[in-house]
């Protein structure tokens, strides 16, 4: 595997030495890692439901999430291209406009277009 040789116990993940009974592995930067690792170490966890992203991935400024789990805050409604970040959070339009009135015009929020 990886153009080396490995003893069956010796061949197991580069980070928490967990073998692959399944002979199942990722790799990354020549180096094999179970699923959980791979992801962690790529960059790769949903910032929403924090399980390993494989396959769509929503890229934003909050960071990584599966498409269905970059959610309005308030509603939970799915976010597209277009959504509001505020303290960190992201938020439809709807509840944002929701969240500036209760805070008496957002004057002092810092709330960020996306």
């Amino acid at each position: 595997a990886l153009g080396r040789k490995y003893h069956p116990a010796c061949f197991c993940c580069a980070r928490c030495g967990t073998g692959f009974p399944d002979k199942s592995f990722y790799v990354l930067k020549d180096k094999p890692y179970c699923r959980w690792c791979y992801h962690e170490e790529n960059g790769s966890i949903c910032g929403g439901c924090r399980q390993p992203i494989e396959g769509p991935c929503a890229c934003v400024v909050e960071g990584r999430f599966h498409p269905k789990c970059f959610v309005c805050t308030t509603c939970g409604d799915p976010l597209n291209d277009i959504y509001y970040a505020f303290e960190g959070r992201p938020f439809c339009e709807v509840h944002i406009l929701e969240l500036q009135r209760k805070r008496g015009g957002g004057k002092d929020a810092r709330i960020e277009r996306r």
